[in-house]
């Protein structure tokens, strides 16, 4: 009668819980379920190299700088937590071949404690022929947020950026797809965490 009720109860403990990937997920009456398919980017590629940053002309990132600053003057706008200074922490270059070049810089708020390779936010600018294609950012203004670029791929009119993104407090990680045509972009990330 024992291990029947144990049985029983083990039975309705696991009822609570989700298994996702073999990982234990929170229930549904928890705050956040935590979301990972992967399937979701089987298209994942990996053929970007990081190549010496001084290729570049000292305009891209002055181009970049003045993105930061316009980007934290309109957060600040939307929220007086974010009206702080600003600083460069690091950029990179990466390259898919001679035309094509991504420029990743990033920044931190004034009194932001972060890991080495993470920033309050990034900017993002892709390059073609030495001429700015698209700029976009990557944040956690709250938190901090990890970024690597892995591939690239161009068409006529339009590109897929792939790579990782970890902020501290966003909804969206992991593994993601830029996908940009035409000045529109949109992402696709392999994991979510839920309300």
């Amino acid at each position: 009668m024992l291990c029947f009720l144990c049985s029983v109860f083990f039975l309705i403990g696991c009822q609570n819980k989700k298994i996702v990937d073999n990982a234990e997920i929170k229930s549904e009456n928890e705050a956040f379920d935590i979301f990972c398919d992967t399937t979701k980017i089987a298209d994942f590629k990996t053929n970007l190299r990081i190549i010496d940053g001084d290729i570049l002309s000292n305009s891209f990132i002055e181009y970049q700088d003045k993105k930061a600053k316009d980007y934290i003057t309109e957060s600040c706008e939307e929220e007086p937590l974010f009206c702080k200074e600003i600083e460069r922490k690091f950029s990179k270059v990466y390259a898919f071949d001679s035309d094509w070049k991504i420029l990743i810089t990033g920044y931190l708020l004034e009194d932001a404690i972060v890991e080495e390779s993470s920033a309050s936010f990034f900017v993002l600018t892709i390059i073609k022929n030495e001429e700015i294609w698209f700029t976009d950012f990557l944040e956690d203004l709250m938190g901090e947020i990890k970024v690597e670029l892995k591939g690239f791929e161009h068409q006529e009119n339009q590109i897929v950026l792939w790579g990782e993104a970890y902020p501290y407090f966003g909804y969206d990680y992991g593994k993601f797809r830029l996908t940009v045509n035409e000045a529109k972009s949109s992402y696709e990330f392999q994991c979510q965490a839920q309300h």
